[in-house]
């Protein structure tokens, strides 16, 4: 027979403390799971990050964009290597196909002025011989300045095409081309195809004005016609100070004050 002479020495574990323990070891899991995720989530922003910043982005001229490592940049090619595959073989890319490349530090190199100046072809006329007609074709470099950056085409020296509606033809001729010759900017050719751009002059009679008022504005167009440029109009006035003559007084104006100070040389 067994007997148990202190039953005060058998010690119980209490329901509450048994309770206390158990969210103890609930409350311990718990941030141990958000600190894991806290960590997965801050490694994967700052991988994702780091790929974002650690690469170069080549923009062909037909507007695609290469993720890239550029390693080398010659007179003519660049040589690059895949941006997910910094291992792998080089890759070559002419310098006639890229608009742009933006490295990673910030920098970049714009290729489309180079081009301009290496284009120096004139502009041809070819015979078609199954119309048996003139046909007017251009240089295929000088179209592709034309389509992508036509403010280049406005440098100092290069070749322009005046003309003017039927309203603006005679002060055209009398008065703003002979200004613009004056000034010397450009040279002014009278044959379109050995442009490399297009001025178009226009004169007219402002709605909220009435007498000797004129008003002058010019538009850019390339030799595809497309327009890419615009002045604002310039009044002229009939007066002593202005020899009497609106349509001299507004040619001499946008040249004056528009030209002049728009295309400083």
């Amino acid at each position: 027979m067994v007997q148990f002479s202190n039953l005060n020495s058998v010690r119980i574990m209490e329901p509450e403390t048994i309770s206390k323990n158990g969210a103890s070891l609930k409350s311990q899991t718990s941030k141990r799971n958000i600190i894991q995720k806290a960590f997965l989530f801050f490694a994967g922003f700052f991988l994702c990050f780091g790929s974002t910043i650690a690469q170069d982005i080549i923009t062909l001229k037909n507007g695609d964009d290469i993720q890239a490592l550029v390693q080398e940049v010659g007179d003519t090619d660049i040589k690059y290597k895949k941006f997910d595959n910094p291992n792998g073989p080089n890759y070559t890319l002419k310098k006639s196909e890229i608009f742009i490349i933006r490295y990673q530090n910030g920098t970049k190199d714009v290729f489309k002025v180079e081009t301009q100046e290496k284009t120096e072809t004139k502009p041809e006329i070819v015979e078609n011989k199954n119309e048996k007609k003139n046909v007017v074709t251009f240089d295929e470099g000088l179209l592709e300045i034309s389509r992508n950056n036509p403010t280049v085409l406005l440098k100092k020296g290069n070749k322009v095409f005046i003309e003017a509606n039927e309203d603006s033809e005679g002060a055209c001729k009398e008065y703003f081309i002979p200004e613009m010759k004056d000034w010397g900017y450009w040279t002014i050719v009278d044959n379109i195809n050995e442009a490399h751009f297009i001025i178009v002059f226009n004169i007219e009679i402002p709605a909220r004005y009435w007498g000797q008022v004129r008003t002058a504005s010019v538009i850019f167009k390339t030799v595809e016609n497309q327009v890419f440029k615009k002045s604002k109009s310039y009044k002229g006035t009939s007066g002593l100070l202005t020899g009497l003559n609106p349509y001299k007084n507004a040619s001499k104006k946008i040249v004056d004050n528009y030209f002049k100070k728009e295309f400083k040389e």
